[in-house]
């Protein structure tokens, strides 16, 4: 997978992910809503907040940017821009992540263990967008 995994790009993939074709099978196993704090720079203050929806009473599963922190999530997990693209990239999990004091868990722990299950759906969109994008002569050697 590509070096040059951005948040947003990260995040537009998990959207693509939960609402496209396993968006049933993501929403039957997940059951919940997650805001995320991504800190963009060595400040605290510098943060993107991305709001995953894919709690059952939900007409339409979702992952967007959103202002704050979204009341009533189920979670919210903090980590750094560079730690979620490690995640993003699989080179680390969520679990292990947790146990290394790079991911901040608040709220139902039963979600933060099924998180890799939304990482495995994520990484299959980015590495299809990336597919997608290389030319036809590096797509056919992938």
């Amino acid at each position: 997978m590509s070096a040059d995994i951005s948040v947003k790009s990260m995040f537009e993939a998990m959207d693509r992910a939960v609402r496209g074709p396993s968006s049933k099978t993501l929403r039957r196993k997940f059951k919940g809503t997650i805001t995320f704090v991504v800190r963009t720079g060595p400040d605290d203050g510098q943060v993107e907040i991305y709001y995953l929806d894919l709690a059952p009473s939900t007409a339409q599963p979702s992952c967007i940017a959103v202002d704050a922190i979204k009341e009533g999530s189920d979670m919210v997990a903090t980590i750094s821009a560079h730690d979620l693209v490690q995640l993003a990239r699989g080179k680390t999990t969520a679990q292990r992540s947790f146990m290394d004091g790079k991911l901040k868990v608040k709220g139902k722990m039963g979600l933060a263990m099924k998180f890799n299950i939304i990482l495995g759906a994520t990484r299959k969109e980015l590495e299809q967008n990336m597919n997608n994008k290389a030319p036809q002569s590096i797509r056919s050697k992938l």
